[in-house]
């Protein structure tokens, strides 16, 4: 299946050094985690809405993508769209399914820019309005590095965004975790 991806700013080869950390970190991991035996890459399907916010005062719309895999994993917020050289077109060996429907979504969606709204504190400004439209459009996926670590007879993940260059935390890890035990 070809699908339409972020393009990612980690290359393999950089996110295995990110698993197995700086020299001396290294050493506490591995004896943690154990030996990092296997790294390959993910892709989870995200569905972007335009959001706007209004109020009496102001008008604000952004794009936030939210991952149609549980609706718990961090949104992702653009300015616009992604497009030309910031995508790829590719056909993954290992790509999640979409799990949400696009009403769910947009609740997740809707939920986090009230939140945003509450935390700016722009919920003084009153009559607060929220909509988030489905974009049409190919599904938007982004790219994870996997890292299995053995140590013994057990098995640990780490997740790595490929776009944002870091380790994901135990929302992603879960997400993974049953991605895995389902293949």
């Amino acid at each position: 299946m070809l699908i339409s991806a972020l393009k990612p700013d980690l290359s393999r080869q950089q996110a295995i050094e990110l698993l197995r950390g700086a020299p001396l970190l290294s050493t506490l991991r591995k004896l943690r985690r154990g030996n990092l035996e296997r790294v390959f890459d993910l892709y989870i399907p995200y569905i972007t809405f335009k959001v706007i916010v209004s109020t009496h005062k102001d008008e604000r719309a952004s794009i936030i993508a939210i991952d149609a895999v549980s609706g718990r994993l961090d949104p992702y917020c653009f300015e616009r769209l992604p497009a030309g050289n910031e995508l790829v077109r590719l056909e993954p060996p290992n790509l999640l399914a979409p799990r949400l429907s696009e009403d769910e979504a947009r609740l997740v969606a809707t939920t986090h820019a009230r939140r945003q709204v509450y935390l700016k504190g722009f919920f003084r400004a009153g009559d607060l309005s929220i909509t988030a439209e489905p974009i049409e459009g190919p599904t938007l996926h982004i790219p994870y590095w996997i890292g299995i670590f053995k140590q013994g007879e057990g098995a640990t993940i780490e997740v790595v965004d490929a776009v944002r260059k870091r380790i994901e935390g135990e929302k992603l890890r879960e997400v993974v975790i049953n991605w895995l035990r389902e293949q």
